[in-house]
């Protein structure tokens, strides 16, 4: 084409085409308009592609082959024939009502509603299935099974239930109706052994209660003649559970020499002996003189520091022992102190020695307060009596040998 540059075009020519504002082709899309600056509404750029603002109508294109598309009129032809096909598909499921077959797999997406019955003749897998009522037998279940979900479920068979098998249940087990001596046929229950012995046991123990004998009662009449507060206490003794009478049936049988030994105790009045070791647990108070022709031992307890303190439990005994702790200052405290008591501590230095300080609880003569003998290996002695439960007031030897 001639070079225009600086020459005006006639308007005679304004039908002649040119790229809008005057650009110069390049890759950025540009409008074609006329002389006068119109656009036509087709955009082009260098890189060989083309747009339009508007349709594109078939009568425009007149290539026989589009590229991505192929022939148009063939195309076309295609989409309108799969179109077709496909109402009339729909067409098909929707006024389907006798038995529809597939062949191979199919996959259903979205909620799926079925009027009427569904067989199936092979397996179904589910996740979860919703059921009102299930009005067909069960023929076969492999594999493990579990009813509900949650300890408060409640599951509900109606009718005769047959268990092939061990049954075990985690809980109680409630029975409205009578158990059957046919439903029962294990030879043994736990808590009762055999039934049948039971059964007997228990028959012929009734049969010994129906048998009371004139003396007992007789027994029973005299008890008619008690007070008002007693006869409360036989009211509460009616309500005892057959658990009781066991009890009370070896009360009954109980030896003549244990009532005897239990008539000597109660006749004892003067001074009471006993031969070879005898131990006494608890707490224990003798109300007159207490004579010992022995020895009398006590345990000996070791103190053990925590956090660089050493705490005496007076209740534990009289003699303690307490090694110091190396290197450190150790704090002695004491707790339940009695009134009357004597302590005996021995105190040890170890191999690196430490020192030893008191708690208030502690009392010693003011002009010699007791401290710690600081030789390695080293024992002293801390006598202690008490005339409350707050002081233990001491004296110490040191160094003994």
């Amino acid at each position: 084409m001639g070079n225009l540059s600086n020459q005006y075009i006639s308007q005679s020519f304004q039908s002649l085409l040119h790229l809008g504002s005057d650009n110069t082709a390049s890759a950025t899309f540009a409008e074609i308009q006329d002389a006068l600056g119109n656009g036509v509404g087709v955009f082009v750029n260098t890189t060989g592609n083309l747009r339009v603002t508007n349709a594109i109508s078939a009568s425009a294109i007149s290539a026989s082959t589009i590229s991505g598309f192929g022939n148009p009129v063939t195309y076309s032809a295609s989409v309108s024939n799969q179109l077709i096909s496909l109402q009339n598909t729909a067409s098909a499921l929707i006024i389907a009502t006798s038995s529809f077959a597939t062949t191979g797999s199919n996959s259903f997406i979205g909620n799926q509603s079925v009027t009427g019955d569904l067989s199936v003749t092979g397996t179904i897998s589910a996740y979860k299935i919703n059921t009102t009522i299930e009005s067909s037998s069960v023929i076969f279940s492999s594999g493990s099974n579990i009813l509900g979900d949650d300890a408060s479920d409640i599951q509900t068979l109606n009718g005769l239930v047959r268990v092939s098998g061990n049954e075990q249940i985690t809980g109680s087990l409630g029975v409205s109706q009578t158990i059957t001596s046919n439903v029962v046929t294990t030879t043994t229950l736990t808590g009762i052994g055999n039934p049948t012995t039971y059964s007997a046991s228990v028959d012929l123990r009734l049969t010994d209660l129906n048998a009371y004998r004139l003396i007992d009662n007789q027994k029973f009449n005299d008890l008619a003649v008690t007070t008002a507060s007693m006869n409360t206490s036989l009211d509460k003794l009616n309500t005892w559970t057959s658990s009781y009478q066991p009890i009370i049936q070896n009360l009954q049988v109980s030896q003549s020499i244990d009532n005897t030994k239990w008539n000597s105790i109660g006749s004892l009045t003067g001074s009471f002996a006993t031969t070879g070791s005898n131990t006494f647990t608890g707490s224990n108070t003798f109300t007159n003189g207490l004579v010992l022709t022995g020895s009398v031992v006590g345990n000996v307890s070791a103190l053990t520091i925590t956090s660089n303190t050493a705490s005496m439990d007076c209740s534990l005994g009289t003699f303690f022992t307490l090694t110091l702790a190396s290197s450190a200052t150790t704090r002695l405290t004491a707790t339940n102190i009695k009134k009357g008591e004597t302590i005996s501590l021995l105190v040890t230095q170890p191999a690196t020695t430490g020192s030893l300080v008191f708690s208030s609880t502690f009392k010693f003569p003011v002009n010699n307060a007791f401290t710690a003998s600081t030789t390695s290996g080293s024992q002293d002695i801390l006598s202690f009596i008490t005339f409350d439960t707050t002081t233990l007031y001491g004296a110490g030897i040191n160094k003994m040998q």
